[in-house]
């Protein structure tokens, strides 16, 4: 298929260890959703700390997909 290029802007919920519990589009071309979405689902953070103990944080994530 054609190249698709783009930048996705995707806002992710990271639990305490580090893993993507949501993964939320706040803007992105359509064709490109799926595999920003599928992408940013296998990527694992080191996660946010309070008073030294790993929490849970909202993490926005851009994207751009180049041709």
């Amino acid at each position: 298929g054609p190249l698709v290029a783009g930048e996705c802007q995707l806002d992710v919920s990271v639990d305490a260890g580090g893993r993507p519990k949501d993964v939320r589009v706040s803007s992105c071309p359509d064709p490109i959703a799926g595999p920003a979405l599928r992408a940013v689902k296998k990527w694992r953070w080191f996660p946010a700390e309070y008073d030294g103990k790993p929490v849970p944080a909202e993490v926005p994530v851009a994207i751009a997909f180049r041709p």
